[in-house]
């Protein structure tokens, strides 16, 4: 095989021939991008060289041996690598129509643009008159400026001046509205008023350079040097008189500050009341002299308990059984006599269970004194009861003669239980029956006081 027989066979295992041109670029595409501008240029200087060597083996005669190859092992060799490399690069004609579709014909003289004209800058150039010319026109009033301004700015520009007048200017005073009014309200010819003479007592003196100079002294028959009940409002006082007083003024202060003092120590502790008392410390000073009142007492009451002690016999160590029988008791008992009752009515009875904490058992009676039942025992400081409607007495029966008071019972109408106040006859006292003893203090005729410490 000849070294031209050779590169067209390589040429043929390329894919590309010799003679071939590029496929003719297809209107309105774009231009290449760099990577493949480059495999273009690559495959551009394979077919170059390949031309080359095909050029080259076509000028190059050899002698043809049987037996024997053209190529050295080394060269056969390098033109497989090649070859190899060759098909692994090779450009696809498919690729290379793809890739100059989006390029364009190169026009001398022109060239790609940074920026890219819109169709609105199409647009805005279609409505320029040719040959027009761009004004540049200023938004603010400028003394350097030559181009034209904006009508408005020159407009609001002038609503801050006046008309101009011949002979008049601006003022540098402000001529106001309260000035405006002042004016209006002076007459015609008005003057300013001045004052014509100045008396000292009744002594004209003389005016020069609208300044009048009084050199007279005070008036000393006005002056007094002590100040009493009988100073007036022409008066005033000498200094020495000023401070005199107010030293005589000081000296008071601190007197009636040392007697409020006095007055304090020997205030009066605390209060009692009593037939026998003792107040400790009562005045931070010894007493010299005291002076005891007293006042009279009597006290009064609303006739409520009905519970009458005097009309009560109290049987001792007996008790009452269910037949209204007395019969011994070991535990002592106090059994009264019959105290009449309302019918149906509520009544509280107190004192039964606070001092002797013991029992008490109420039994009722019908009008002509039959037992009705017996109650319930009770251990209360006070309790309720309700009479039947056939009740007109009742039995009161005490545990416990020991500790049993008679003195403190109390028995009232009503479901609350009030202030304890002895039998009166169930009547307000004092009352004839009932008069109440009158307490005075001294009842005896003297009154003991002991005065001791700081008492």
């Amino acid at each position: 095989m000849t070294k031209k027989e050779l590169a067209k066979n390589i040429i043929e295992q390329v894919g590309i021939a010799v003679n071939e041109k590029f496929v003719p670029k297809e209107e309105n595409k774009g231009l290449i991008s760099n990577t493949e501008k480059q495999q273009i240029a690559t495959n551009t200087q394979n077919i170059s060289s390949l031309q080359q060597t095909t050029t080259n083996l076509a000028n190059t005669k050899v002698s043809v041996e049987v037996g024997k190859s053209l190529l050295a092992d080394s060269e056969k060799e390098q033109i497989q690598t090649d070859i190899a490399d060759l098909k692994q690069n090779k450009a696809n004609v498919s690729d290379v129509n793809t890739a100059l579709a989006g390029k364009v014909d190169k026009v001398t003289g022109k060239g790609l643009s940074t920026e890219d004209y819109t169709t609105a800058e199409k647009t805005k150039l279609a409505g320029i008159e040719a040959g027009a010319t761009n004004i540049t026109v200023d938004d603010t009033l400028s003394s350097s400026s030559t181009n034209p301004v904006q009508n408005q700015k020159v407009y609001e520009a002038l609503a801050d001046k006046v008309d101009k007048v011949t002979g008049k200017g601006l003022s540098t005073e402000d001529y106001t509205t309260a000035e405006k009014t002042k004016l209006s309200g002076i007459a015609t010819g008005a003057e300013v008023n001045i004052i014509e003479d100045v008396k000292v007592d009744g002594t004209s003196l003389t005016i020069t350079n609208k300044a009048v100079n009084i050199t007279g002294k005070e008036n000393t028959s006005n002056k007094v040097t002590s100040i009493d009940d009988e100073s007036t409002d022409t008066q005033y006082p000498s200094a020495k008189c000023v401070y005199d007083s107010q030293e005589e003024q000081n000296n008071r202060i601190a007197e009636l500050e040392e007697e409020n003092t006095d007055l304090k120590n020997n205030t009066l502790h605390g209060t009692k009341q009593g037939t026998s008392i003792s107040i400790t410390d009562s005045a931070d000073m010894r007493l010299t002299k005291l002076d005891i009142t007293g006042r009279s007492v009597q006290e009064t009451y609303t006739g409520k308990n009905l519970f009458d002690k005097d009309n009560c016999t109290i049987v001792n160590g007996y008790r009452l059984n269910d037949n209204n029988q007395q019969v011994s008791d070991a535990n002592s008992s106090y059994t009264t006599t019959y105290t009449e009752v309302k019918p149906d009515t509520y009544y509280t009875i107190q004192g039964t269970n606070a001092i002797y904490n013991k029992t008490v058992r109420i039994y009722l009676y019908t009008q002509t004194k039959e037992l009705i039942t017996r109650g319930n025992s009770y251990e209360l400081d006070s309790f309720t009861i309700q009479t039947p409607s056939n009740c007109y007495y009742i039995r009161y029966q005490f545990r416990d003669t020991a500790n049993f008071d008679i003195n403190k019972i109390q028995f009232e109408e009503g479901t609350t239980k009030t202030s304890f106040e002895p039998y009166c006859g169930e009547q307000v006292a004092p009352n004839p029956d009932y008069p109440q003893a009158i307490s005075s203090c001294g009842d005896n005729g003297s009154i003991n006081v002991t005065v001791g410490n700081k008492n």
